[in-house]
């Protein structure tokens, strides 16, 4: 066997031994969990949460309700809000019937909760 052949196989068998995608240490993205249930007789719902149980998620649209002023004024309720280690942040659609918004909250760790406010 040529020494240029034996060079260029032990070239690419380092590569391969070596490279860190061959070992496995790329970092993936987590999966979303579809959480069942609503919250305020339905009007919160499609609850997902990444990193955090559903019972988890569900406790931080409450306190997303409650820390945003949702429950005592649903019109005037802020943006951006911050309720412990999490910060959500609500954004209005105009949907075909009615407007909806989407609330995505995020906290440390990679930890996300994902939720829409429908009438």
């Amino acid at each position: 066997m040529p020494r240029a052949t034996i060079l260029t196989i032990a070239t690419l068998f380092a590569a391969v031994t070596f490279t860190p995608v061959a070992k496995g240490n790329v970092p993936t993205a987590a999966a979303a969990t579809a959480c069942s249930g609503t919250i305020l007789g339905g009007f919160f719902n499609h609850i997902t949460a990444v990193g955090v149980s559903c019972a988890g998620a569900r406790r931080v649209v409450r306190r997303w309700i409650r820390a945003s002023g949702f429950q005592d004024d649903p019109e005037g309720a802020e943006g951006i809000t911050e309720s412990g280690a999490w910060t959500c942040r609500l954004v209005i659609h105009q949907g075909a019937e009615n407007p909806y918004g989407v609330i995505g909250c995020h906290a440390s760790g990679g930890r996300r909760v994902r939720f829409l406010g429908t009438s």
